[in-house]
């Protein structure tokens, strides 16, 4: 041997495989999962967007990735395949816990709460024990208690992530096909609008982020004859018309920051009038916005 042949001996080993028999499937080891990924709630925008999310507020929330609602159906299943117009995609704030806590139920289906647990089986065995599966799920619960709590973590682009009060860490995810992450799947659903729509993903580091974020959109909040206060940033400031007719963000919150909406035709046409002063409407004339009497 030369002298490199030598110098290298000691490193270049052979390449061993393992053993397998006919028929079968060789294992190698698995590579570590990568870290789960984590979630801040931001608390300067959770001012800006937490009157969503007072009691009695009926929401859609929207998926990044299906970009379909998040629906909870009768049979107390849960999916992210509801239509804008869909019943079961209302859901409603059934209570309003410490800071940013919250519990949901169904508007349609009432009785169900929105729960993030194991979901409990009952087998057909000889012990009829009930067993659990390893994998967490969002389904509807008829019962009350930690599992059907959520912490609703505002991002900064406003959309938001549900994390399980029992389960610190854990967050609802759906696939693009509007499953489930983690859920078993039968036949491929294809009834997402998201990319790469009919796979099915299980989890670990091939989470997409898009995959935790919803939007959440507050039914029922422009409708005809309705009062809303219109708020500002920073957020103690309102939108409100002055004596002078000029529309300006340095309103508190009485009277003068009080707007009625009226419904103009179809098509979510709205004009916005003071109640204090009910000649004036807000309105954007000659390329400037004020509140003069039209």
């Amino acid at each position: 041997m030369t002298q490199i042949e030598d110098t290298l001996a000691p490193v270049i080993q052979p390449v061993t495989r393992p053993k397998v028999r006919a028929n079968q499937v060789p294992s190698y080891p698995k590579s570590p999962e990568p870290p789960t990924m984590k979630f801040e709630h931001e608390w300067f925008t959770w001012e800006l967007e937490q009157w969503k999310w007072d009691k009695g507020s009926e929401l859609r929330l929207v998926s990044h990735s299906s970009l379909l609602s998040l629906r909870l159906k009768g049979d107390g299943t849960v999916d992210c395949r509801g239509g804008a117009k869909e019943p079961p995609s209302v859901l409603v704030v059934k209570l309003k816990l410490k800071d940013n806590v919250r519990m949901f139920r169904g508007d349609t289906h009432f009785n169900f709460n929105l729960a993030f647990d194991h979901k409990q089986t009952a087998e057909n065995n000889n012990s009829g024990e009930i067993n659990k599966q390893d994998n967490k799920i969002a389904f509807g619960d008829l019962r009350s208690g930690s599992q059907c709590e959520f912490r609703v973590l505002q991002q900064n682009d406003r959309s938001i992530v549900l994390e399980s009060v029992k389960y610190p860490g854990r967050y609802l995810s759906f696939n693009p096909d509007g499953s489930q992450v983690g859920e078993e799947v039968k036949g491929g659903a294809k009834q997402g609008r998201g990319q790469n729509r009919g796979k099915h993903v299980t989890g670990g580091g091939g989470v997409e982020k898009s995959s935790y974020l919803f939007n959440a959109v507050c039914k029922g909040v422009f409708r005809d004859q309705g009062i809303l206060i219109i708020q500002c940033s920073p957020p103690e400031k309102t939108l409100c018309i002055d004596d002078l007719g000029q529309l300006n963000g340095s309103g508190s919150r009485d009277m003068t920051s009080y707007f009625r909406i009226r419904k103009v035709g179809e098509g979510g046409v709205r004009m916005f009038q003071s109640v204090t002063r009910p000649n004036c409407y807000i309105q954007i004339k000659d390329g400037k916005c004020n509140g003069m009497v039209i």
